[in-house]
């Protein structure tokens, strides 16, 4: 007889091997086999996050583009300027404050306030709340086409956010992935458990009905 894992393995094939080999494995076996087999389905989505090139920061903070309004959006494609990566504003208003909260134009943020700010200083935009930094921007991607309205401002916003917080951001989503699936894993496992429960006097299930579930899985 084979053994671990390789005994596993060559018992997947089928339906009557898993059940007919089912008491060669152990409990730890098969609960080490299901955090193999969930980690194995991560594979795909770490692939998929460490292709991406942005991703929306409106996932993380909620409305943050909601304080840039048309008043707004207009004032900065007249009147400011990104060269070298430098933003420079030449406007006569550089203070926009709505109900969404505020937009601050080539001056840097001396105090972080309770509403949402955005601060585009000379070098790197700053989003703070209730008194938090939220996000630390350079402008990479933030250039002058970029200015010309809110949906490409957005969008390199988003990207510049993104790419400068690459690993963290993607590690964050391969975590919630991975909770995910592992919480639909036990999901399924607790419906197997209470299908094999209303059939555990049939010979076919021996074993507790848990044990069934997770071979049956």
């Amino acid at each position: 007889m084979l053994p671990y894992p390789f005994n596993y393995f060559s018992s997947i094939y089928g339906f009557k091997k898993p059940f007919t080999n089912r008491k060669l494995l152990s409990w730890f076996q098969l609960i080490f086999t299901s955090i193999f087999l969930i980690s194995l389905s991560m594979i795909p989505v770490a692939v998929q996050n460490a292709s991406l090139k942005t991703y929306p920061l409106t996932t993380f903070v909620d409305g943050v583009f909601d304080p840039i309004t048309k008043e707004a959006m207009t004032d900065i494609t007249k009147n400011a300027k990104i060269e070298n990566h430098q933003f420079s504003y030449a406007g006569q208003q550089p203070t926009h404050n709505s109900k969404a909260g505020t937009i601050l134009l080539g001056q840097e943020q001396s105090t972080l306030g309770e509403k949402l700010t955005l601060a585009f200083g000379s070098k790197q935009l700053i989003i703070s709340k209730k008194g938090k930094k939220l996000a630390n921007i350079q402008y990479q991607h933030i250039n002058q086409a970029a200015l010309n309205n809110k949906k490409s401002l957005s969008a390199a916003i988003s990207q510049d956010w993104f790419q400068q917080n690459r690993v963290t951001i993607s590690l964050f989503l391969t975590l919630i992935s991975g909770f995910l699936l592992t919480l639909n894993f036990f999901i399924v496992l607790l419906g197997a458990t209470f299908f094999l429960y209303l059939t555990k006097k049939s010979r076919l299930f021996l074993l507790k009905p848990s044990k069934n579930a997770i071979i049956l899985l």
